[in-house]
C-alpha cells in the first residue's frame, strides 16, 4: 500500500508488483497510472475513507483479481522498468529539472 500523498515515483510499487503482490496507491503515486493501465491493483484518494473502501472491496470481492495479479505483474515489471528504460526516465527528469 502506498496511499500517499505526494509520491514522485514510487520505488516500492515497483518492488511489490515484481514478486506479483498487488498494490493500493493514490493517484498522487507517480506510477498511479501505470497501476490503472495494466490493471495490477487499486487507486484510492489517500484519506482514511477510501483507503478502508478499498481494502474492503479488495478483502470481500477481489480474490480473482488478486490471483490474476499475482501472475501478470512480475513480467509486466520486468518488460517495462529495465534498467536501461530507467536510466533514460532519470536522465529526462534530471533534464527537466536542470532547465528549469
Amino acid at each position: 500500500m502506498l496511499p500517499s500523498y505526494d509520491e514522485n515515483f514510487g520505488n516500492s510499487v515497483v518492488e511489490s508488483l515484481s514478486t506479483g503482490t498487488p498494490v493500493l496507491v493514490s493517484r498522487e503515486v507517480g506510477l498511479a497510472d501505470f497501476v490503472s493501465k495494466h490493471d495490477l491493483g487499486w487507486i484510492c484518494h489517500p484519506e482514511p475513507a477510501s483507503i478502508g473502501a478499498a481494502i474492503n472491496q479488495i478483502a470481500m470481492s477481489e480474490t480473482s483479481r488478486l490471483a490474476e495479479i499475482r501472475k501478470i505483474a512480475p513480467a509486466m515489471v520486468r518488460d517495462n522498468f529495465q534498467g536501461s528504460w530507467l536510466t533514460k526516465k532519470y536522465i529526462a527528469m534530471y533534464d527537466h529539472i536542470l532547465q528549469a
